[in-house]
């Protein structure tokens, strides 16, 4: 008689399940109980290492109800939290209708309650008692039913529901672990290689009470933090809320037009209160701006690092907002950053350090780089708000420096970008100058002196050129 798969050892079993697709294991699984124990393994437990749970109460309440019962989704290593946002043709999310604030509040509260339940059902059954990866993710959901990323959504430059998004996700998130007190390892702020025009607003760190009991406890085991950052973002209030319904005005007849003329006429009359200097601006629009200039809020990051005592891998994204009124790209007051890091007392050692897009002070960056003592530095996107980076080219390529591997990319010694370092001898890619905006070096080779040159970025009209620009504008420049 022809013996089944049911009498196949568990060894064997577990080869075949190497080899299916999880719909295929499920339905191994179905075809009888001998199956299904012999095929519960490592294999498939593996399918169920990484998680991916949408910030919503129905799915918190899901995901907190497997874990704290020690099913399939408490084995979660890999936690994926994905904020949700509504695409900008759909709803816009203005300050007039973000709806009733206490039950915003509500539901917020439940979702914090929900998450940290499922956070102390991974700690109850992880191996360990800890989170190897979280990371915070957003989508941005079209028709209610088509999922895309933040970068793919159409009238971004009108969207102010990914900016929420992130707030709201990040909010969450923290303060769930601050009240599970659930130890991470690796910590991803909205900095997914996919993730792209989507970052925490800069002044939500500064929001976050970093000598909690409970975050403390949280990330002082972490070995990795990568996070991205953007411009403040301002919630508009007095033109966004209008948008949605300029087609529908269109609509109305004649008597109607001339009724909303005549309202429009004492409209006018009350704005002309409100106006600034009687420059047509609005008090709202100059209260707008002027929060927008607001150069606070850049000392969060400082707070956060001073807690990863532990930290190995360190990567941070700046995002520059454009702003739609003044058409600007929005880099002011970012030099901040590391300008705050600085002052701590101590600062991580760390093995591998990532920096792009962030604008700096030369002096800041070249002890920012010294107190961490990193080994892997990386440099991309870079513009300087004081000095030169003579400074800090030099101390890299020094013993006191001991890195093992420099990559610099597209550094800018001011902010208008009328200034690229081209380093000689490399062959560039995108630049009219036989010298490359980027060079690569590892091991011995780092101790070579680099020559270079500051020239304006006399960029080639070409397919690659148009590229690199596009991504430029996407990974470093947003519109709001």
């Amino acid at each position: 008689m022809a013996l089944g798969l049911q009498s196949c050892p568990e060894d064997v079993v577990e080869c075949i399940v190497q080899l299916l697709d999880l719909d295929d294991v499920r339905n191994l699984r179905l075809s009888s109980r001998t199956l299904a124990v012999k095929s519960s393994h490592h294999s498939f437990k593996d399918y169920f290492q990484s998680k991916h749970v949408d910030m919503t109460a129905s799915a918190l309440d899901k995901f907190a109800q497997g874990t704290q019962a020690g099913d399939l989704r408490s084995l979660a290593q890999e936690l994926h939290l994905i904020g949700i946002a509504p695409e900008a043709g759909d709803r816009k999310l203005t300050a007039s209708n973000y709806g009733n604030h206490e039950e915003e509040e509500r539901n917020t509260t439940q979702e914090i309650n929900l998450l940290s339940q499922a956070f102390d059902g991974l700690a109850k059954y992880a191996k360990g008692g800890n989170l190897p990866s979280l990371t915070l993710r957003v989508a941005v959901v079209r028709n209610d039913q088509e999922r895309v990323l933040p970068v793919d959504t159409k009238l971004r430059a009108k969207s102010q529901g990914v900016w929420q998004s992130t707030t709201r996700t990040f909010d969450t998130a923290l303060r769930a672990l601050a009240m599970s007190k659930l130890q991470i390892k690796s910590l991803n702020i909205f900095n997914d290689s996919d993730l792209q025009q989507c970052s925490l607003s800069c002044e939500k760190l500064d929001m976050v009470d970093w000598s909690d009991d409970g975050l403390v406890k949280s990330l002082s085991t972490l070995k990795s933090l990568s996070i991205s950052v953007c411009t403040r973002v301002v919630i508009h209030k007095d033109n966004d809320e209008n948008d949605d319904d300029a087609d529908d005005s269109d609509e109305d007849d004649d008597d109607d037009s001339d009724d909303d003329d005549d309202e429009d006429s004492e409209d006018d009359d009350d704005d002309e209160d409100e106006n600034e200097g009687g420059r047509g601006i609005t008090r709202a629009a100059v209260e707008t701006q002027a929060e927008e200039e607001d150069e606070s809020g850049f000392s969060g990051l400082a707070g956060l690092l001073s807690l990863c005592t532990q930290l190995d891998d360190f990567e941070l994204h700046y995002l520059a907002v454009r702003r739609p009124r003044s058409g600007r790209l929005d880099r002011s007051g970012s030099q901040r950053i590391l300008q705050h890091a600085i002052e701590q007392k101590r600062l991580p050692t760390v093995k591998r350090c990532r920096i792009r897009g962030v604008t700096a002070n030369e002096v800041d960056l070249l002890s920012f780089i010294k107190r961490t003592r990193v080994s892997e530095l990386s440099l991309a996107t870079m513009h300087l708000h004081t000095g030169t980076f003579g400074s800090i080219i030099n101390y890299c390529t020094s013993e006191a420096a001991d890195l093992t591997k420099l990559y610099f990319n597209s550094l800018f010694i001011d902010i208008e970008e009328t200034g690229m370092v081209h380093f000689v001898g490399e062959r560039s890619t995108v630049c009219l100058y036989r010298d490359s905006e980027m060079l690569e070096r590892k091991g011995d080779d780092i101790r070579r002196p680099i020559p270079y040159h500051v020239s304006p970025p006399m960029f080639i009209g070409s397919p690659i050129t148009m590229k690199w620009l596009e991504y430029q504008e996407m990974e470093f420049g947003s519109c709001e």
